[in-house]
């Protein structure tokens, strides 16, 4: 009989080390977003004015002599913007099972929240660069149904144009201009009894003759109307839903930037070249009288730019500085000409495989300069929610929430280009 202890043997009366916690994955990085400042706001939406781009101050005045009788009296223009929040969410259902079984090294509940919640700051970061605001198709009809809830359908509709600003229609029957948006106006024009097809437009949806809403109206015994929409009906109402319901997402740098003809479609391979595009693009950043807080590209434009740099011999070009970070840690990154470099791997490279390069500056807290997260103020960053026990299922749900937004408050705090 063998005296010699195995790896089997010995794994029957002994346990393997565990290491308490989840070895993380991360896949993308994003450095910027360990800077990014956060602003709570009050409302589902943050309206804002900027200057317009194009028009110069220099034109509002002029010089006079000690005869002159005409002062310049232009105005500042101006145009209006509007960043809406939206909702990531998502919910962490565990077995009841499973969590009674759990130890002190591993928590299942702990576990999976902690998991939602990275997605969701993930699930930012890609939006923050590639994010597109759509329409979130909530309560949408199809083909063209009857409406049986006739109030509520002109209270919705109340509601959306009282959303969008407006407060009077036309009327194309009558000839009536400027009718005032109440609920007892809309209700006789839209309820399929009155002069609804005599309605020019609303909502930019043209529901003039031969373009009506209501194909037919009908009472039931109780007194109650139902309408049944027409295929203009249907646009209009599920038009109506989405001013209501809001935006899914929030559109990112990759929407907002309008300075975007820098550089190249194909990757530039001449170090000259590619140097004067970058001195380009800090150039046109004049937000903040030219001072540029970032630039931020894919780690294929941060190699890109390490092997400029060998090739020129540019000794002190690239000097590395250290960042802050919102958690209070320190952050080492590359930099050029006194301005950080941060890694974002959810940065896209164009269609002739060249680098995106993103240069811009970072909200001061004035809510006038550059870019700047938003969330709600009295539910800011990340919220747990304790939902509780599923009905059916031995389970329990906490659900992980963010209201969150993102802001770009000029124009000409943001540029990209291509190298």
């Amino acid at each position: 009989m063998s005296t010699t202890t195995t790896l089997g043997g010995q794994a029957v009366i002994s346990n393997d080390m565990l290491v308490k916690g989840i070895i993380e994955s991360i896949s993308t990085v994003n450095q910027f977003y360990q800077t990014l400042p956060f602003k709570g706001i009050h409302g589902n939406a943050l309206a804002y004015n900027r200057e317009l781009v194009g028009q110069d101050q220099m034109d509002l005045v002029s010089s006079l002599d000690t005869g002159a009788t005409s002062i310049n009296k232009e105005s500042q223009r101006f145009s209006r913007h509007s960043t809406e929040l939206t909702t990531i969410i998502g919910d962490a259902q565990v077995n009841g099972l499973v969590q009674a079984v759990g130890s002190d090294f591993h928590d299942a509940t702990a576990i999976q929240v902690a998991a939602k919640a990275k997605g969701l700051g993930r699930h930012y970061m890609n939006m923050m660069v590639n994010g597109t605001a759509v329409l979130g198709g909530s309560n949408h009809v199809t083909g063209t149904p009857a409406i049986t809830e006739v109030d509520t359908f002109v209270l919705d509709v109340y509601t959306a144009l009282a959303k969008s600003g407006v407060t009077t229609y036309d009327l194309s029957g009558s000839g009536a201009t400027g009718k005032a948006v109440t609920l007892a106006n809309l209700k006789v024009d839209l309820d399929g009894r009155g002069t609804n097809d005599s309605i020019v437009s609303l909502l930019g949806v043209t529901m003039g003759a031969g373009a009506t809403a209501i194909s037919s109206a009908g009472s039931s015994a109780d007194g109650s109307v139902s309408v049944t929409l027409t295929a203009t009906g249907t646009t209009f109402y599920n038009l109506v839903q989405d001013t209501i319901h809001g935006y899914v997402g929030f559109d990112g740098l990759s929407a907002l930037v309008t300075q975007d003809d820098i550089g190249s479609s194909s990757a530039i391979t001449d170090a000259g070249a590619y140097f004067t595009a970058l001195d380009t693009m800090i150039d046109q950043v004049r937000d903040k009288d030219g001072m540029v807080d970032y630039i931020m590209m894919h780690s294929r434009g941060v190699r890109q730019f390490t092997s400029m740099l060998r090739s020129v011999s540019a000794a002190g070009y690239d000097d590395v500085m250290e960042i802050k970070m919102s958690s209070g840690g320190v952050m080492k990154v590359q930099s050029y000409r006194g301005i950080p470099i941060f890694r974002n791997d959810f940065v896209q490279a164009t269609a002739g495989s060249a680098n995106h390069v993103y240069v811009g500056t970072i909200d001061d807290g004035t809510f006038t300069h550059g870019i700047s997260g938003l969330t709600a103020s009295k539910s800011s960053g990340i919220q747990v929610q304790k939902i509780g026990a599923r009905e059916n299922v031995d389970a329990d749900i906490t659900r992980v929430k963010w209201y969150c937004g993102l802001a770009s408050f000029s124009e000409l705090g943001l540029v990209r280009g291509s190298v």
